[in-house]
């Protein structure tokens, strides 16, 4: 309640103000706010009233991506947006159009990192879009696309485990996508695969106690 009432607060200052006059970092915040008062509405199960805030969250940083395309943390705000009005479709089961949604959110994970390739936040988006792609892969019975995107999602992990080993999180990062990973194969019928890929999840569970 009280997060919500934030965001209308928000939200009631900038509809007083010419949006053609707002600058980058005004309609930046405004968008921040649309998708925090969609999250709230997702929470509480509402989810017309969610997906419409997602969608004009997405209209205006869809349009800020387009005039900094090479700035990685308008890609980032995007990306959120993108990721959300996908989530809602997965929610409803549309399959189709949130895995559409979560490739763009791949996608833009992607950019981010080739722009910023050093930035541990951005690296971690790669993991969350490969998770969220390859869990609707599995819904469609797509085991194949599936593994291929839980190995990038380990790739991910593990290159940024390798960049802070002392991380427990990014360590965890790599038991869950190893996790993910080993039971795209098994559905595929890489047994074999499958096998050894959960018996080195279970290795280095072993050595994170």
């Amino acid at each position: 309640d009280a997060l919500n009432a934030v965001g209308a607060r928000a939200l009631a200052y900038f509809q007083k103000q010419d949006k053609s006059e707002l600058s980058d970092e005004a309609l930046a915040q405004r968008s921040k706010a649309l998708t925090l008062m969609g999250e709230i509405a997702n929470t509480r199960g509402e989810l017309d009233r969610a997906l419409s805030l997602y969608q004009e969250a997405f209209a205006s940083t869809a349009e800020s991506v387009r005039r900094y395309p090479n700035v990685p943390e308008r890609l980032f705000d995007h990306a959120q947006n993108v990721f959300w009005v996908g989530y809602i479709a997965y929610q409803r089961g549309r399959l189709n159009d949130a895995a559409r949604l979560f490739e763009e959110y791949q996608q833009l994970a992607g950019r981010m990192v080739a722009l910023a390739p050093d930035s541990k936040k951005y690296r971690l988006e790669v993991i969350y879009a490969n998770t969220n792609l390859g869990t609707v892969l599995m819904e469609q019975r797509r085991y194949r696309a599936a593994v291929r995107t839980y190995e990038a999602s380990v790739r991910a992990a593990e290159s940024l485990s390798a960049a802070d080993p002392r991380s427990l999180d990014h360590q965890k990062n790599v038991t869950n996508a190893l996790a993910w990973l080993a039971d795209a194969r098994e559905f595929a019928g890489e047994l074999e695969q499958a096998l050894a890929t959960r018996e080195r999840q279970l290795r280095l569970i072993a050595s994170l106690e």
